[in-house]
């Protein structure tokens, strides 16, 4: 057990659920786990997350934002034309789910996250937006 000295301890606990998270799968992250690998007492992440579909909410959220930067990479690293962009996109998203299989399946478990939770949805729906501006100007195209 790594012992937990000063500093952000929710940023080390985000930082630890992500390893378990990698390391073990969604069902290995609890409360209890991600306290013990921190190197702190089993009560002290409620200070910062209410329970675990808290804390992996927040995780989620970190990952479509994680998601959402290697999509724009892959897009401003491609020509204008819709369909590179479009292969772009939908590229990033595959590589990502392929390196971190456990992370993209957290993103589509309704009973770990709290979908309606405002950072949560504007992190997955700026990714839906890119997708959604593409597919528009692809269809405008081809009228």
């Amino acid at each position: 057990m790594k012992s937990y000295h000063h500093g952000d301890l929710r940023k080390a606990l985000l930082r630890v659920a992500l390893e378990i998270l990698d390391e073990q799968g969604i069902e290995a992250v609890t409360i209890r786990a991600v306290a013990l690998r921190a190197g702190v007492g089993h009560s002290a992440p409620a200070n910062h997350f209410k329970d675990k579909k808290a804390l992996l909410t927040q995780v989620a959220t970190d990952i479509f934002v994680e998601l959402g930067s290697t999509i724009s990479t892959a897009l401003s690293t491609r020509p204008s034309e819709k369909i590179e962009r479009f292969h772009a996109l939908t590229s990033a998203v595959y590589a990502y789910a392929w390196t971190h299989p456990h992370r993209y399946r957290l993103l589509w478990r309704r009973d770990c996250i709290d979908h309606i939770r405002p950072d949560f949805k504007a992190a997955g729906d700026a990714i839906y937006n890119e997708l959604t501006i593409l597919m528009e100007n692809e269809t405008h195209a081809t009228r």
